[in-house]
């Protein structure tokens, strides 16, 4: 009879064991989709700041693109270059001002 008990122990035992483990694992999945919502959403958030800072900055006047705004706005990161890619391939970086066929900037 004492075997039976002991048996009967360790099926409970067991079947605690499982159950806190499932529990651990949802509860880390579940944290783990939480804290990657959150980044996902921060960084989305982050994407629009600079896009709608860009889009207010670069201005087209005449046909000519105006940058002078752009080069003199403190919201967008100086450290971490923004760079634009225009249709046609140009690259805008910050840090340099461009010179050339698309410069109508007076950054001087």
């Amino acid at each position: 009879m004492n075997r039976f008990f002991s048996t009967l122990e360790m099926r409970f035992f067991l079947k605690v064991v499982f159950i806190v483990a499932v529990a651990f694992f949802v509860f880390i999945l579940t944290n783990y989709l939480s804290l990657y919502r959150t980044a996902l959403s921060y960084t989305e958030n982050i994407l629009k700041e600079y896009s709608q800072a860009l889009n207010r900055d670069f201005k087209l006047i005449n046909g000519k693109l105006n940058s002078i705004a752009y080069y003199q706005d403190t919201t967008l990161p100086y450290d971490n270059t923004v760079y634009i890619i225009t249709k046609d391939g140009f690259v805008i970086e910050r840090s340099k001002h461009f010179t050339g066929l698309l410069d109508t900037a007076n950054s001087t």
